[in-house]
């Protein structure tokens, strides 16, 4: 695992420990009420604090924002984001710790603010925009595993990060805020003690799919043919009586559990598994959760329908909504039961009364699910995204809208950064926030971007619209620009699909004929009004007052150029083609892959940086002698851009900013 701060530890640390420990929150939880983590291991009986139940906030920034300052990333780096704090109701036991200050275990062993994966910190969505796979939630808090070994803990007013385990975490479970268990793709099954994640004796069994906790002697894993249950000094297996690829696992304590998977619900009760009542089966069946023994629920019909047990018999119980498949499935009680069908879209919620239906925010992809407060449901999904349910609807935390893959970025300095890629408008960040710029009109898809400063930037679709610090003026030419770029504001070049070029001489857009390529035309860079450089299907071109062919040194399709200069030249290509013109001759820089050079951009001929189209994003740097890289995410790499000494990285699930 990474290594990490540990901050306010000897007598601070060991008077801490001794007073959680007398505030009893670590003591067994008699299961008064089942946790919200669609698990349903028991939660204290003592009343919830208010950590998001009394006086919530509930409008959530949709700006990317976290109105609690962040102390940046895990070197202690500065974070220009904040998340909107949530008021925190001291109960006397562990949250009047939490709300003590920095002497509580939380702010002494986890890290505050977006994470830094690499000398690249995330700045959307926030704290990070990887996978998040797995839930657990009590008491207004919860713990969050996902890829790239994430362990993020919700503290009820902002995430904090513990180190990351050694692969992606599918699953987490927990008993007590101080008692909690995640497991990773690996079969490693790590344990939270309140100080650190440690890893128990290995299961003796493989390919490991889900994890239950009902207490630290009572903890289930699942592989999609056995059961395995530790009894806090070693581990004992089961196989259910059928062979159905099972992909979730709860148990109701004193050796009962139940286990589902494709077309069958099985149920262990005195030493044996039993296959459900054929009135329940027939059905891919994707998650299981319950309050009791007698009271157990599993997603996966159709229609939005749930099956219900009731210690003797299963029900079919038909919920609302518009006919999705739930997947997810999560509560805090008998009476507040929440079901997730991602695909349609569709949340439902059962109050003790009847059944009520949400719809997710657009573009949402739900993998967790937690319940940390009665009627507060959380959402976790993929590249980073967040919802909650804040006054009767889903909102989006730490991102301001969907997310689309970047197309272009491009930069003045560190407050005013835009991305393109979205069909609103681009993306653009002022150094505190991001936020859509909307164009205006009908949607499309908008793929270049480039700019003399602030208040005088270009991006396009079909024709160029410029910004000029308030507003947008389009102008239309019915060409799909890939690329932008110009000499000066009343000089300005766009090509695109076709080898089509147009030009904007500060009064209007007009398109350039004869065209410079009978193929599509993907990047555009130049020095000076009569030294511009082109490159797409067909090659490179240059233009010193018209367009011409220019040797080109690969037969692969050219997706980016740029340079610090006409002696200095970078081109880069499909298959990892990547070329430097010295001024005489074309230097042969290319990498060993079948994935594109996207982006390549820089300040100079010892500071150039470029990207592939590919998974995981690596950084490539040039220092004028030697690349070198690293790898910043496991999601894809969309581009890159540089101002000055800062560097942002745009990826599939989000944007990176280079910590200094």
């Amino acid at each position: 695992m990474d290594t990490y701060r540990k901050n306010l530890f000897g007598l601070v640390a060991i008077a801490t420990i001794a007073l959680i420990g007398a505030c009893g929150d670590d003591r067994p939880l008699d299961g008064a009420v089942p946790d919200g983590g669609g698990d349903g291991a028991p939660m204290d009986a003592a009343p919830m604090d208010g950590g998001t139940d009394a006086g919530a906030d509930s409008s959530l920034p949709m700006d990317g924002g976290m109105d609690a300052p962040m102390d940046g990333s895990m070197d202690g780096s500065p974070a220009d984001a904040t998340m909107d704090a949530l008021p925190d109701a001291a109960d006397g036991g562990l949250d009047a710790m939490v709300d003590a200050g920095p002497t509580d275990f939380d702010a002494a062993i986890l890290t505050a603010g977006p994470a830094c994966p690499c000398s690249f910190c995330w700045s959307y969505p926030l704290p990070e925009g990887e996978d998040l796979n797995a839930a657990w939630g009590m008491d207004g808090r919860i713990w969050v595993g996902g890829d790239l070994g994430i362990l993020s803990y919700w503290d009820g007013t902002e995430i904090r990060r513990a180190p990351r385990a050694a692969a992606d975490v599918q699953a987490v479970s927990g008993v007590t805020l101080r008692d909690a268990h995640a497991l990773t793709v690996d079969d490693e099954v790590l344990h939270w003690d309140g100080m650190s994640w440690t890893a128990l004796a290995a299961a003796p069994i493989t390919g490991l799919v889900d994890i239950h906790a009902r207490a630290s002697d009572d903890v289930w894993v699942v592989s999609d043919r056995v059961t395995a249950r530790y009894d806090g000094t070693g581990w004992t297996t089961s196989s259910p009586m059928r062979v159905n690829d099972f992909g979730k696992v709860w148990a109701t304590g004193a050796g009962e559990a139940f286990a589902v998977g494709e077309y069958t619900i099985e149920h262990l009760a005195a030493g044996t598994w039993t296959r459900e009542a054929s009135s329940v089966s027939g059905f891919r069946f994707r998650d299981v959760w319950g309050t009791a023994p007698d009271d157990v629920w599993v997603a996966g019909g159709s229609m939005m329908r749930l099956y219900h047990y009731d210690g003797t018999d299963w029900s079919i119980e038909t919920t609302t909504g518009s006919g999705g498949q739930p997947e997810l499935i999560g509560g805090t009680g008998p009476n507040d039961i929440w079901a997730v069908a991602s695909i349609t879209g569709d949340v439902v919620h059962y109050d003790g009364t009847g059944w009520s239906g949400y719809t997710l925010p657009d573009g949402l992809e739900v993998s967790a699910i937690a319940v940390p407060t009665p009627g507060e449901p959380w959402l976790f999904g993929a590249e980073g995204h967040v919802a909650r349910f804040v006054s009767g609807a889903f909102e989006r935390v730490g991102a301001p809208a969907t997310w689309a893959s970047p197309e272009q970025l491009w930069a003045s300095g560190a407050s005013d950064v835009w991305v393109t890629g979205f069909e609103t408008g681009p993306l653009h960040y002022d150094g505190t926030g991001w936020s859509i710029r909307p164009v205006g009109g009908s949607p499309q898809l908008f793929r270049a971007v480039f700019g003399f400063g602030p208040d005088d930037v270009w991006v396009s679709s079909l024709g160029g619209h410029r910004w000029n610090g308030t507003s947008w003026t389009s102008h239309t030419l019915l060409i799909n620009f890939a690329d932008i770029w110009g000499a000066a504001s009343d000089d300005v070049w766009f090509v695109g699909g076709g080898g089509r070029a147009g030009h904007w001489d500060g009064t209007s857009l007009t398109e350039v004929l004869p065209s410079p390529s009978s193929s599509s035309l993907n990047g555009i860079y130049g020095f000076a009004a009569d030294d511009i450089w082109a490159v797409g299907v067909d090659g490179v071109f240059r233009y010193d007052g018209s367009w011409a062919s220019f040797t080109t040194p690969t037969s692969e399709i050219l997706d980016s150029v740029w340079g610090s200069g006409p002696s200095d030249v970078w081109i880069g290509g499909r298959n990892g083609a990547l070329y430097q013109w010295n001024g005489t001759i074309w230097m042969d820089r290319s990498l060993s892959t079948s994935a594109a050079v996207r982006s390549i951009t820089g300040t100079g001929a010892s500071d150039v940086w470029f990207v592939l189209d590919a998974r995981p994003a690596n950084v490539y740097h040039w220092n004028g002698t030697t690349l070198s890289s690293e790898v910043c995410t496991d999601q894809s790499a969309r581009g890159v851009a540089v101002a000055g000494s800062d560097v942002w990285l745009g990826v599939s699930s989000g944007m990176l900013q280079r910590m200094p």
